[in-house]
């Protein structure tokens, strides 16, 4: 068979692909061997006479099998004349000198006598043999005998054009993989040009480009908010006065808490005291503690305010 050619080669190469086709056609034989009509004649001469002669082989092989099967199995024959056959049978082997060839003439001669009832059992064996060929041949719709030449020979015509149509796909599935494998390897560079513009293309430097400008102005905000807060003191710093007027109010603060948690202890101590007293007493001591809680909660966020406030003071001196 001759190698397949890439179709994109004839593609590429058009006077390659003429002298393509006229090698294919008219010099070379499809198993890839020069076209020799000469030889090719000679050799089909050949070709007919061996025919010929396994033809003539397989005839004699086939009636000294029927003649062994006849001389074993028929039991409608003389058991004399069976032993007659298996005589010649074995004369047809070959396997007996010219002494005992002449020796057994008598019985050659009486096997010509009884010919026709020898050649009618052999009539039998064959025909049974050519109907067990035709089951074989069709087994859904076994031909006659009669017929197993020409079926024969359409099958073999039938299997040399399917073994030629084979070798047609084999390369034309050759010529799709080579398809396949150059469309795969333009969807490859098709991948690679996608992801080398997803990378460093347009789309990732526009990307690089708004990830730039927003440092930029981040930047640029922090700038001026440190620009703000430097403005928005005098140079020296916070006022001392106010410093200290704000210690002061913190002080005070703090007393005003300690008072409150002396108040909260008392009052604890006056609920356990009226926890059996009536429902009214109870009410007014919950609303007292009540009040007293909110006050404490006050002062404290109160107090918490002003330790923020000196935090920032002392950031901004």
């Amino acid at each position: 068979m001759l190698p397949p050619v890439d179709p994109a080669v004839f593609e590429r190469n058009p006077q390659f692909k003429a002298l393509h086709q006229h090698l294919c056609a008219a010099k070379l034989n499809p198993d890839g061997t020069t076209r020799d009509v000469k030889r090719q004649r000679a050799r089909e001469d050949l070709n007919s006479r061996v025919e010929l002669r396994r033809t003539e082989t397989a005839r004699k092989e086939l009636m000294r099998q029927a003649l062994d099967s006849v001389a074993m199995r028929n039991v409608e024959l003389a058991s004399e004349l069976r032993e007659v056959i298996e005589i010649i049978s074995t004369l047809l082997n070959g396997n007996m000198s010219k002494d005992d060839r002449e020796a057994l003439q008598g019985d050659v001669e009486y096997f010509a006598e009884h010919i026709h009832p020898i050649a009618s059992a052999m009539s039998t064996y064959l025909n049974t043999t050519a109907t067990d060929v035709s089951i074989i041949a069709d087994p859904s719709q076994p031909p006659h005998p009669a017929a197993l030449p020409n079926t024969i020979a359409a099958m073999k015509h039938t299997t040399t054009m399917h073994s030629s149509e084979l070798s047609q796909q084999r390369v034309a599935l050759i010529d799709l993989a080579c398809q396949v494998l150059s469309t795969s390897r333009e969807v490859q560079e098709s991948a690679v040009r996608v992801l080398e513009q997803t990378i460093h293309g347009s789309v990732a430097r526009n990307l690089k480009t708004q990830a730039e400008h927003l440092e930029v102005v981040a930047k640029g905000v922090s700038a001026k908010l440190k620009i703000m807060l430097a403005t928005s003191h005098p140079a020296s710093g916070p006022d001392p006065e106010f410093n200290a007027a704000l210690q002061n109010y913190n002080a005070h603060l703090l007393k005003k808490l300690t008072s409150l948690e002396t108040k909260e202890a008392s009052t604890h101590v006056q609920l356990q005291k009226y926890e059996r007293s009536g429902s009214a007493g109870m009410r007014e001591i919950t609303a007292r503690y009540v009040e007293l809680l909110g006050e404490t909660r006050r002062a404290e966020n109160e107090i918490e305010r002003l330790k923020n406030g000196e935090r920032r003071l002392s950031v901004l001196g």
